[in-house]
Formats: structure tokens, C-alpha cells, sequence
């Protein structure tokens, strides 16, 4: 047949014109007794009797009638083939299918019982003979069950099958396209995976992924074993760059100038992948109280935007935007998986370390800038007794620091907590008081602080909106846009888009977020909530203590009509997510666990400067508890008039 094969997965929800077409001029072929009995032609077969039953209504050339007698024609003409054959008699034909048909061979072996009459030597001794890929036989289920043991043998045989368990496990353990128990004890799973990490060209990319296994994983491995592969991984970047110039995007400096016209100068070195960002000295220089100096993370050096959104921290959303993401390996349980967010973490880190080297030349410890807040600030500013900070010596090296720190930052927690339930900090009570405080847990003092998508169909209009990734982005448009939603605000038609785009902007229109104006032009029906959106996009959060009170309108008229929803804690989600990133091991692999190892006593020697990025990143923790907290306090103040 010189026609282009027909072939349908069941995952489809479109269809084209020339599907029913196919349909039809096999239809002719059967009739006139054309059509081959191979099994190329039985598999294609049997994809259009699965195309027909989800879309026979949609058929305008034929009748429901003509559509039941050729699917039951069709089905007879397939069993006639495969159910009285033997599997091994299909060998010849298995290894010249086109490979979009392989795995519908296994499907149709299983839907006309022909692996029932099939042993377990017999099915290992295809796999071999035929060179099968597994991943194709462990996408049924069926087929593992039945053939477990074998399957087994076959799977610990070849060290690199392990690339499989590796692609099924890295995440959560939910990989349809694998499904198989991997139900292996820890002295084989281990022996496997140490066989594959001595491979001499064992693949980097799955290396590095064994290197990051971690608690979070369903099936476990052995310390030894992810050291191992953490070791050949390097040992594998060292090959590769054996310049030792490495590789990468982008590079970036930060500096502190005087005579500068802004606050700062951005400006790229070389090419794009190299930026320099210059600060303006003057400003640093005369404004060195402590108030200013926290206000500068925010005001000057951008930690947190306008609306109260922590900038460092990886959104939900916005993050995935990134099209080099869409080649690098990254599993759900790791944190720092996307190039934007590693690029801004290593921005803001660049900024806060300058920021705190040039404080400790002027003679200002920022530790201490934080003491004060607690022990005189809030009461000046806020009217409210008893938060208190015990600062650590600038004279101690920073391992000492850090385990003085701790401590000092769960305490903080617990006095908020303290207030937000008593509202009001009593020093005896809250010595009586003990036990851990959880940040996870810690209640707002108002029931309506944060602000979330509600649904999932929320998060996909979003997607379409803002996404750089959409399908609704008119990749050719002379116009500078990244979204869709920055095509509307420049001014577009749906004359400009194509055919699969414009169902989709209709129903857009029929949902009443957008509507066509003068000239055919499309404009968003509530720009200011589609603005709101953006925000929640961009930060997977925004919240209501820093935006005047026509956008909570906006926001509660989101609520009630189930598109958006409150949450009243004293992080928002991002905040959480973040935090358990630096301090603990809660919830991602990849996490640094400074708190955890500190404690423990697991990063006992390293040196003086390692301890200095610990150090640093606990203090930008601290900032983001104290924005927290001063955004409470603030509208606390505020809403009961406390400073009256």
C-alpha cells in the first residue's frame, strides 16, 4: 500500500477531514478485495475500528449504518488473522513494523488472547530474538502480571534497563507509560543501579538523576549507590570539558557606583548570556539607618514587588515558561528543576551577598539590622510589646553564626504565632509556653491574606493567556509580544489568527473574558481582574494586605464566583515551598536542609566560606519572615487604628 498509513492513539480529542476519508478508500479496498492481510494491514485495521468508535457521530460522509457494518467487518477480518495465530509467527513481520504500530501489536496480542497460549520462555525468548524494546511491553499492565518474573530477568540482565526504573520512580511513581512494580529486592535494585553508574557510557543525564535520589523517591537506594553516581556524573562533566571552561548560559556581576542617574544600570557584557548590574552608591552611602537598610530589599533592590509577591521564590506556573526547560531533565520532587528560577536565586543571592559585604565595610552588621526590628522597631512603629531577637557576635565565624541564628529564627515564629492568637506577646506565657512552631502552620491575622487560582480551569485559561508556550502566540507576528495576552493589549483581530486558534479564542469570547470590538479588534472584557490574574500567574500568589481596597472588589467578586479562593496563613504556598528549599528536607529532594544539617551536625567541616553561603541564605529567610510579619503588623495597625 503506497497510502499513508492510518494510526490513532486514545489520548486524541481532534480529528481531520482526511480520517474519514481513509476510512472510506479502504472501505473500496475491502470491498474490492484489495486490501493486504499483513499484520502492517490488520494493526492499521484495527486503529480505525478504535478511531470509529469515539468518532462515528462526527461523521457527516457516512451513515451510522455504514460506519456499525465496517467496524463489525473490520473486527471479523482482524480476529480471522490474529486470534488461531501463534506469537513467534509473527516474528518476521514485528521487525519491520513502523514503530508508531509496535506498540499496538502488544494491544491487539492482548485483546484476542494470543499471550494467553504463551509461556513465559516463549514471550522472553521474542523479546530477545526480536530485540523488543521494553519500554513498549511494560506499558501493559497485563503483560507484567502475566509475565513477571520473566520480565524480571530480563530487566536485571541489562544494566541499562535500569534508565527505565530511573524514568518510572524519578518522580512519583505514577509514569503511565511504565506500568510495572519494579517488585525487586534492596540487594538487586542496588546491584542494578550499581552496574549501570559503572557503565562506561552510562548516560549523564540519568546519572545526574540518581545523584538527586532522595527520600521523596517511592523505591529507595542506597546512600553508597547515589554517591556513586553523583562521582561518575562529575567525572563524566570533567570528559566533556576537559577545558575546564564548562559550560553556560549566562553569567552576571553586581557592583556598587557612585554618579550613576538611577537607582541602577543594567546592562549586558559581550553578548546576552553576560550581564552586569551597577547599583547606585550614592544612595547606599547617605542612607544607612536601619529602617532604610530593610527597606532597601524592597524599594531598591527589588526581594519584593508592590504587591507583596517574594520575587526569589519559583512560581508554579510562569516558571515552566522557559523553552531551554523543555530539554532539561527535571523531576517533580526536586525544587530548583527550572532555568528561571535558578537564574533569579543566583541574581538576588549575587545582590544580598554585595549588599551584606558593603554593610560589614561601612561598619553595619545586618544580623543586628534584624535585631532591631524585633527589639525596637515594631514597638516604636506598631505600638506592640514583646518581640524580642538575640543577635549573634560579628566576631564569631559563620559556622557559629548560623547555629545561633537558627534557633533565634524558630523563635520569632513562635512570638508571631504567640500574637496572632493572643494578640499580644506575654513574656511569662510565652516562657511557659513550649513546643515547635510549624511555618506551614502559622494562621494570618486575617482570614483573607493570600489569594489562589481555584481551579483547574482557571489555571488553563491562564495558561492561554499568559504562557509564552500557548498555542494561541502568533509565532510569526511582527509584533514584540511573549504571550497572548500582550498580543490583545497591542491590538489584534481573530482575522489574524488561524483556523485551531480561533475555536478556542471563541469559546475565549463565549466564556465573556474577551470580546470583539470596533474593527474586528479583541480586547478583554475586565482588564484590571485579567491583570490580577497575571500577578497570581507570575508568583502563584498575591496578597490582599498590599492592594487598595477597588482590586479586593475585584478579587472577592473572583471568590464568589469560583475562579479564585483566600487562604489565611502567614506564608503563602511559593513562601512554604521555598523555605522547606532552604532549611529542611520536607518536601524536596534537592533541597539544601541548612537547618537540618546544621543541627545535626552534618556540615560540621567545611570552610569558613561555605559557611558564609549558608549564613546568607539563612539571613534572606529571615527578610522574608520579617516582610511577613511587618505586612501583618502593618495592617493590624492599620485596620484597629493602633497608632491613634
Amino acid at each position: 500500500m503506497d497510502e499513508k498509513r492510518f494510526y490513532y492513539h486514545s489520548e486524541y480529542s481532534y480529528y481531520v477531514k482526511d480520517d474519514f476519508e481513509r476510512i472510506q478508500s479502504i472501505t473500496i479496498q475491502i470491498t474490492n478485495d484489495k486490501f493486504g492481510s499483513e499484520l502492517v494491514d490488520i494493526l492499521e485495521l484495527d486503529n480505525l475500528c478504535s478511531f470509529i468508535e469515539k468518532f462515528e457521530k462526527k461523521a457527516n460522509d457516512l451513515t451510522q449504518l455504514e460506519l456499525n457494518i465496517f467496524r463489525q467487518n473490520l473486527k471479523k477480518r482482524i480476529a480471522m488473522v490474529v486470534s488461531e495465530t501463534k506469537l513467534d509467527n509473527f516474528s518476521d513481520e514485528y521487525s519491520s513494523l513502523p514503530n508508531i504500530y509496535k506498540d499496538c501489536f502488544w494491544t491487539l496480542m492482548l485483546k484476542f488472547d494470543v499471550l494467553k497460549k504463551v509461556s513465559s520462555d516463549e514471550f522472553c525468548s521474542f523479546i530477545n530474538q526480536l530485540n523488543v524494546n521494553m519500554r513498549t511491553v511494560l506499558h501493559h499492565k497485563t503483560i507484567g502480571k502475566q509475565f513477571n518474573l520473566g520480565i524480571k530477568g530480563l530487566l536485571l540482565k541489562d544494566a541499562r534497563h535500569f534508565e527505565i526504573f530511573v524514568d518510572k520512580y524519578e518522580d512519583s511513581g505514577n509514569n503511565h507509560r511504565i506500568d510495572f512494580n519494579f517488585d525487586f529486592t534492596n540487594v538487586e535494585l542496588n546491584g542494578w543501579a550499581r552496574r549501570y553508574c559503572m557503565l562506561p557510557d552510562a548516560n549523564l543525564s540519568y546519572l545526574e538523576a540518581i545523584s538527586k535520589w532522595g527520600k521523596h523517591n517511592l523505591k529507595k537506594l542506597d546512600p553508597e549507590i547515589i554517591l556513586l553516581a553523583k562521582h561518575k556524573y562529575n567525572d563524566g562533566l570533567e570528559k566533556i570539558f576537559a577545558d575546564k571552561k564548562g559550560a553556560h548560559i549566562f553569567s552576571m556581576g553586581v557592583s556598587f557606583e557612585s554618579g550613576l542617574e538611577k537607582d541602577y544600570e543594567f546592562k549586558a557584557l559581550n553578548s546576552q548570556s553576560e550581564n552586569f548590574i551597577k547599583f547606585n552608591r550614592d544612595w547606599l552611602d547617605t542612607e544607612q539607618d536601619g529602617r532604610t537598610i530593610l527597606k532597601n530589599f524592597i524599594c531598591f533592590f527589588g526581594f519584593f514587588n508592590s504587591v507583596g509577591q517574594f520575587t526569589i521564590s519559583a512560581s508554579p506556573y510562569s516558571n515552566l515558561d522557559s523553552f531551554m526547560d523543555l530539554f532539561t531533565r527535571s523531576s517533580r520532587l526536586d525544587y530548583a528543576n527550572s532555568i528561571i528560577f535558578r537564574y533569579t536565586k543566583e541574581l538576588f543571592d549575587l545582590i544580598f551577598l554585595a549588599y551584606f559585604d558593603y554593610l560589614t565595610k561601612e561598619g553595619k552588621d545586618l544580623e543586628s539590622v534584624f535585631g532591631d526590628y524585633y527589639n525596637v522597631f515594631i514597638e516604636n512603629d506598631y505600638c506592640i510589646q514583646g518581640f524580642f531577637f538575640n543577635t549573634s557576635s560579628i566576631d564569631y565565624k559563620f559556622y557559629d553564626r548560623c547555629k545561633i541564628l537558627i534557633p533565634e529564627m524558630d523563635s520569632i515564629l513562635r512570638q508571631f504565632s504567640f500574637f496572632a492568637k493572643n494578640k499580644e506577646i506575654d513574656m511569662e506565657l510565652f516562657e511557659l509556653s513550649s513546643g515547635d512552631v510549624n511555618y506551614k502552620e502559622i494562621p494570618s491575622l486575617s482570614k483573607k491574606k493570600f489569594v489562589y487560582f481555584d481551579s483547574q480551569k482557571q489555571i488553563e485559561l491562564c495558561n492561554l493567556l499568559f504562557s509564552t508556550n500557548s498555542f494561541l502566540l502568533l509565532r510569526k507576528s511582527k509584533k514584540n509580544c511573549s504571550n497572548f495576552f500582550e498580543l490583545v493589549q497591542h491590538g489584534v483581530t481573530l482575522n489574524d489568527f488561524n483556523e485551531f486558534q480561533v475555536s478556542r479564542i471563541e469559546k475565549i469570547i463565549s466564556e465573556n473574558v474577551l470580546k470583539v470590538g470596533v474593527g474586528q479588534n479583541l480586547y478583554f472584557t475586565n482588564l484590571t481582574e485579567i491583570k490580577i490574574f497575571l500577578l497570581i500567574w507570575q508568583r502563584g500568589y498575591v496578597s490582599t494586605m498590599n492592594l487598595p481596597e477597588s482590586l479586593n472588589q475585584i478579587i472577592q467578586a473572583g471568590v464568589d464566583s469560583g475562579k479564585l479562593r483566600y487562604e489565611g496563613l502567614l506564608f503563602s504556598k511559593e513562601d512554604m515551598n521555598y523555605i522547606s528549599y532552604i532549611l529542611d528536607d520536607q518536601k524536596y529532594n534537592d533541597s539544601l536542609k541548612i537547618r537540618n544539617k546544621l543541627t545535626h551536625g552534618s556540615y560540621s567541616k567545611k570552610k569558613d566560606k561555605e559557611y558564609k553561603t549558608f549564613y546568607l541564605n539563612l539571613l534572606v529567610i529571615v527578610l522574608l519572615y520579617t516582610y511577613r510579619i511587618d505586612e501583618e503588623l502593618d495592617w493590624y495597625s492599620r485596620k484597629n487604628n493602633l497608632n491613634d
